[in-house]
């Protein structure tokens, strides 16, 4: 559109990644996606045996959508694709817990500002007031522009509960 921009608070020029918290997951898992998982292999993760799984999503059906920045004319512009991804999926055979999905962006065409990108995220058990969930413990983006390179680490720590109690009264009118 050859406007300044700045998505969401960022300075033009500098990536970000948003999204890890559960959006990754579900599109990946969406039945609209059609995705295609294979076996791959058994593996341990902090002595726990694990199924690993492979997967692909076709441009077609994806719903993974990559923003980037690029200067033209010394004006940065967003761009955004829609793009094919693969990666793999680390499953508990016993509980059907995720404890890491890998995402990598997959046919980027060449006349696009990023040439690629990957995401890992990192699940596990998180005690929050006396019970235990699992939830996202960590996440790390790679992403590689024709202009620049970045690297995102996050780590998702200190949950906690918030609640709200309200009741309901129902009678007669006293004004």
């Amino acid at each position: 559109s050859g406007r300044k921009s700045s998505a969401q608070g960022v300075s033009p020029g500098i990536s970000w990644s948003d999204g890890e918290f559960a959006q990754l997951l579900k599109i990946t898992f969406a039945p609209s996606t059609q995705a295609h998982f294979s076996w791959e292999q058994g593996e341990y993760r902090d002595s726990k045996k694990l199924a690993v799984f492979s997967y692909s999503v076709a441009a077609a059906h994806s719903q993974l959508v990559v923003d980037t920045q690029i200067a033209r004319a010394g004006v940065w512009q967003n761009t955004a694709l829609t793009s094919a991804y693969q990666g793999f999926v680390y499953i508990d055979p016993e509980s059907g817990a995720i404890f890491r999905l890998i995402a990598n962006t997959a046919v980027i065409p060449s006349n696009y500002a990023m040439k690629h990108g990957n995401t890992v995220l990192d699940y596990g058990p998180t005690a929050i007031a006396g019970n235990t969930y699992f939830l996202l413990t960590s996440a790390a983006t790679y992403i590689s522009t024709k202009q620049y390179d970045s690297l995102f680490r996050k780590t998702f720590a200190n949950y906690r509960k918030f609640e709200a109690n309200s009741k309901i009264v129902v009678g007669t009118d006293k004004t």
